[in-house]
């Protein structure tokens, strides 16, 4: 991680980043890295950069960000984000999980609500059956969790630790 970092800070000027997944992978390799306060810094200045001229997608860096706050444990500037920049998104089932997850971590029983909306969409493919099963484990219901993990074709990395 220390040289895709280092890559990022030598050989591309951060205002010269036009790929949006550039920009998160620049965060994730400070995020890996322990750089406090960096993966932050980085996503919201790209997200200053996207709203001008910029071909960087505002909402694409939004998710990230809110996922970044998701994944250092700071639920409350997640829900922020979620609440804030992303609601238009929420057609979005990975969005829609990983908001509910952040309530459900803040211990903001909304999540509840967040979780039925999710299930209210008929999985379709993969992906579907792994964010509906996340919905029903976040809800407790462990049976129906299992079995949509089983038909998702163990989509995704996470899902596994959980159930």
């Amino acid at each position: 991680m220390q040289k895709a970092y280092q890559i990022f800070r030598t050989d591309f000027p951060e205002n010269a980043i036009t790929e949006t997944g550039l920009v998160n992978y620049y965060c994730l390799s400070a995020r890996n890295l322990n750089l406090t306060g960096e993966p932050e810094r980085i996503l919201k200045e790209a997200i200053s950069r996207a709203r001008g001229t910029s071909p960087l997608n505002p909402t694409e860096l939004n998710k990230y960000l809110a996922e970044h706050y998701l994944a250092t444990a700071e639920y409350e500037k997640s829900i922020e984000v979620y609440e804030q920049e992303l609601t238009g998104s929420f057609s979005d089932l990975r969005v829609l999980v990983y908001y509910a997850l952040a309530l459900y971590n803040a211990g903001n029983s909304k999540y509840h609500a967040v979780c039925r909306k999710v299930l209210e969409t008929l999985p379709s493919g993969y992906p579907g059956y792994y964010w509906s099963g996340f919905a029903h484990y976040l809800l407790g219901e462990f049976t129906f969790a299992r079995h949509d993990y089983e038909r998702s074709n163990r989509f995704g990395p996470e899902y596994e630790r959980l159930v």
